[in-house]
């Protein structure tokens, strides 16, 4: 099992339900399961499946318009799907607790160490936690 994280900036006016309805319905199609957050105009990401069919989502996700300054933050082997059962979940920040943790998580991905994936995995954790 492959797992893939990045981060965006949304293009202004983006139309996040159309960005849902083709990532859910791709995702499906590739056996992709995820969540996407949406936080002050930027977007995070995690694709968690076969590492060819990721890694081809994500090149489709590099060239859309919709967003720009795709940042690959981290890729790598996982033993199970955190977001199991959905083919992309989703999560807007709208509180100032969850911004700041948003905040926090997004500069530790950037450093890309030992350390931040281990806090980054707790981060996702904690997202579909809330979710549920």
């Amino acid at each position: 099992m492959f797992e893939l994280v990045y981060h965006s900036k949304a293009q202004p006016k983006v139309d996040i339900t159309d960005i849902l309805e083709v990532s859910r319905a791709n995702n499906k199609k590739y056996n992709i399961t995820g969540c996407l957050i949406y936080f002050n105009n930027k977007f995070i990401q995690v694709l968690e499946g076969d590492e060819p069919a990721v890694q081809e989502i994500y090149s489709k996700i590099e060239k859309d318009d919709r967003h720009y300054d795709v940042t690959l933050f981290y890729l790598g082997t996982i033993e199970s799907r955190e977001f199991k059962t959905w083919s992309m979940g989703f999560f807007e920040c709208d509180n100032s607790i969850m911004q700041t943790k948003f905040s926090i998580n997004e500069k530790v991905l950037a450093e890309r160490s030992e350390t931040s994936i281990k806090e980054v995995k707790l981060f996702w954790k904690d997202i579909k936690r809330i979710m549920e």
